[in-house]
């Protein structure tokens, strides 16, 4: 049953980026073909990166608003506006009493709305430059983060499953200023890479 469950979500994600996909490149065809040919985004990247991430801002609305046929039966619609204490003990109460399958779910959530962040904070500085900057991209993934929960907040009144809860902000922020400081490593070592081939 939750090997169904779980094909058609990948099924229901698939489409979805199916649909971004063709859209995106509809948008770009439209572009060159009546503005300039050849021009680039607004953004300071080019149109494979813009695809690859209008992709990624597609799943994560699927992975997160979007009502996908997922284990709905399973979840039950909470609110949680108390930080970190709810999360550590739905993952510590498990561990205590030998329960590994449900420490396991706790443990996946957890890693789970960090990772989903993370290229966030590497797509932002790749996209503007504004953002080559740690401050800018948590406010921008707390706001982002906090837009999503709202959505899942108000969801709950056409019977929407999702859960909201303060804990996904702090982790998906801590996500993406992972992001952050893997585009930033990546930089400098980019850059001290060219030097010492330049001073070679």
């Amino acid at each position: 049953m939750l090997y169904e469950q779980n094909i058609e979500f990948l099924k229901s994600l698939l489409l979805c980026n199916m649909v971004a996909l063709l859209s995106g490149i509809i948008a770009i065809i439209f572009n060159t073909r009546v503005f300039q040919k050849g021009s680039k985004s607004f953004l300071s990247i080019g149109y494979p990166a813009l695809l690859l991430m209008l992709c990624y801002f597609v799943s994560v609305a699927a992975i997160t608003i979007i009502p996908l046929p997922y284990s709905q039966k399973f979840h039950i619609s909470t609110v949680n506006v108390v930080p970190i204490v709810n999360t550590f003990e739905d993952l510590v109460g498990p561990l205590k009493k030998r329960q590994g399958l449900l420490a396991k779910d706790v443990a996946q959530n957890i890693i789970g709305n960090i990772i989903m962040f993370i290229p966030l904070g590497i797509f932002l500085p790749v996209a503007d430059k504004r953002f080559e900057n740690y401050k800018r991209v948590f406010l921008f993934a707390v706001a982002g983060s906090m837009l999503i929960e709202l959505a899942q907040y108000f969801s709950r009144y056409i019977n929407n499953y999702r859960q909201v809860d303060i804990d996904d902000v702090i982790l998906n922020t801590m996500g993406a200023i992972l992001g952050y400081y893997i585009y930033e490593s990546w930089t400098v070592r980019k850059q001290t890479f060219s030097k010492a081939k330049t001073e070679t």
